[in-house]
């Protein structure tokens, strides 16, 4: 439909839903993600790529049995970059020693030359979101450990940086034209979403938004403590504590309540798929066990009672 209104077109009729919608960068065509089979309920979610036209002629770029989300355009529109996985229908075969399925940013040239250019082989985390610029690079979120942050890819060699910092989850990336600012939106403990704009990174931030601000002058939030402690295997596990306001542990108790995750998905391929084949059993082991033997020496918590797993736990 065009923008000043009208009668809408229906581009496609493949009787499923589409997602994922983004237009190549000369408008004259899309591309989405849909399941070709969403309707057969003996088989689990695999999306692929669909490109489509202005006079309703599409094509199916993937249909390799991955389910591919997220897609985006080259900046020539020569190529997609997008987020693969293995569908679930394939990870009892394909599940290895390890772990489950990767989650990859892939390449693929629309004149299929070179085939598909995983991205992201050599990268533990998980990435989200691609986003490609005129000079070849590629921007995309992940998390890592409790935060959320913008990563790049150069386009001469196939290493991830860092772009932003700092202890808050940032998302909703969007790029200038130019490329030369992005804006997002950031959300800490201490502070409710707002949206923000910068250059390079957390040095020339800036705030463009103030919706809580009215809320904030009223109240006082709690800043969150981090802390480690080690798995049964050494591994280091991330934590917070929030402690009330005028928290005095010499005046009075506190009760004490814990939320223990599943499989998180800010720590790498094989912390979210140790769960994978023994739901619960991780957790209660690498989790509750060590922090049980981690607060009790402080003296901040004098008695606490620990649950199943995956469930919130009282103590005193």
């Amino acid at each position: 439909m065009a923008r000043t209104g009208g009668a809408p077109r229906q581009f496609t009729s493949l009787g499923v839903k589409a997602s994922a919608l983004a237009w190549r960068p000369d408008s004259g065509a899309l591309v989405f993600a849909a399941d070709a089979d969403q309707r057969d309920e003996h088989n689990y979610g695999r999306a692929d790529l669909w490109v489509v036209d202005l006079e309703g002629n599409s094509m199916r770029p993937t249909d390799d049995g991955y389910n591919v989300l997220q897609p985006a355009w080259s900046p020539d529109g020569e190529a997609l970059v997008f987020r693969r996985q293995a569908s679930a229908r394939r990870l009892p075969v394909n599940r290895g020693p390890v772990y489950g399925a990767p989650v990859y940013l892939v390449r693929l040239r629309m004149d299929g030359v070179g085939g598909a250019q995983n991205l992201t082989a050599d990268w533990a985390l998980l990435p989200s979101q691609p986003q490609m610029r005129r000079q070849g690079d590629l921007y995309f979120s992940g998390g890592i450990g409790g935060n959320t942050h913008l990563f790049r890819i150069g386009s001469s060699a196939l290493s991830v940086e860092q772009v932003t910092s700092g202890d808050r989850r940032l998302n909703g990336f969007t790029f200038s034209t130019a490329f030369d600012s992005f804006a997002y939106s950031m959300t800490g403990s201490a502070h409710p979403s707002e949206m923000y704009a910068a250059e390079s990174g957390e040095a020339d931030e800036r705030k463009l938004t103030g919706f809580n601000d009215p809320v904030l002058a009223e109240v006082e939030l709690p800043t969150e403590e981090r802390i480690l402690f080690p798995s049964d295997d050494g591994t280091q596990v991330e934590g917070w504590v929030l402690v009330p306001q005028d928290y005095d542990l010499a005046e009075r108790l506190y009760p004490l309540i814990l939320s223990i995750a599943r499989g998180s998905t800010g720590y790498g391929e094989v912390l979210l798929w140790a769960i994978w084949g023994g739901w619960g059993v991780p957790s209660t082991e690498k989790t509750c066990s060590p922090m049980s033997t981690t607060f009790w020496p402080t003296g901040r918590w004098t008695r606490t009672v620990w649950g199943s797993p995956a469930t919130r736990t009282v103590g005193s």
